[in-house]
């Protein structure tokens, strides 16, 4: 598995976060798309505009009474548990309070925004946990650049290669994606939504060796080797309800000094 990370983060100038960002995001990108989500730019755009709408009108129906599909987004866990919980919660609150006219409203305006071609904003690429088994306690992160965090159980050390790789192949890693819809004449604001995927190291490898064997089969006969299925997204956060949803953000910072 490919390490990306030559220096220090989190907490450096703005100038040289984003001299780290020139350098280091096209790697990341490239990693994070080809070995890690095992799809292209175009794939993901299509599959967040398809999830972005599916979630739309399951809050649709649930502000006429229908909260079938809602519970299946949540049940299905293509909705992340806060942020199912908090749209729930907001329905119900609305509807409870008779602004059932006022939502919908602005459902229609969301609506608008929906119909234009998805851009993607952000991605973040986080070594070294996944939400399915992180609970925080007793480690920490170091943020390298706009793109690329850290996580670990010991705070030295985690600018260096060898713990980079040695934490994507135990612990896996984590990918946010940030993807935003605008209508420039529609009224509202442009509308956000991110979503996230998680690989264990174990499917790491395989996605590396997969890799390998399409690439030499390609220079073989330019054919195609059975690939290995790209990684499945679960919606965390649309339009900040939970600030980013950042989960790793409850281990400690670390000062990039110590990260050294």
């Amino acid at each position: 598995v490919s390490c990306l990370c030559a220096g220090g983060g989190g907490g450096v100038s703005v100038m040289l976060r984003r001299a780290l960002d020139v350098m280091m995001y096209p790697q990341i990108k490239s990693f994070t798309l080809g070995t890690v989500l095992r799809m292209g730019r175009k794939e993901l755009l299509h599959g967040a505009a398809a999830a972005a709408n599916a979630v739309m009108t399951a809050y649709s129906d649930a502000l006429d009474g229908d909260t079938t599909e809602l519970v299946q987004l949540g049940q299905q866990q293509a909705l992340e548990r806060r942020l199912h919980a908090a749209l729930s919660s907001e329905i119900s609150r609305g509807v409870g309070a008779g602004c059932n006219d006022a939502m919908r409203q602005e459902f229609w305006q969301q609506q608008q925004h929906l119909q234009q071609q998805p851009i993607l904003e952000h991605l973040t690429l986080v070594i070294g946990c996944r939400r399915s088994s992180f609970d925080g306690a007793g480690h920490f992160r170091l943020s390298v650049g706009s793109h690329l965090v850290v996580v670990s159980e010991h705070a030295h050390g985690l600018w260096r290669v060898a713990t980079q790789r040695g934490l994507l192949l135990s612990h896996g890693c984590t990918v946010q994606c940030s993807v935003s819809f605008w209508d420039q004449d529609s009224p509202g604001s442009a509308q956000k939504y991110r979503f996230e995927a998680e690989l264990s190291g174990t499917e790491l490898r395989r996605n590396e060796a997969a890799n390998r064997r399409r690439s030499v089969m390609s220079s073989i006969n330019d054919g195609d080797c059975t690939s290995t299925p790209p990684a499945q997204f679960r919606l965390v956060d649309i339009n900040a309800m939970l600030q980013g949803n950042e989960f790793w953000k409850i281990a400690t910072k670390v000062n990039p000094i110590v990260g050294l």
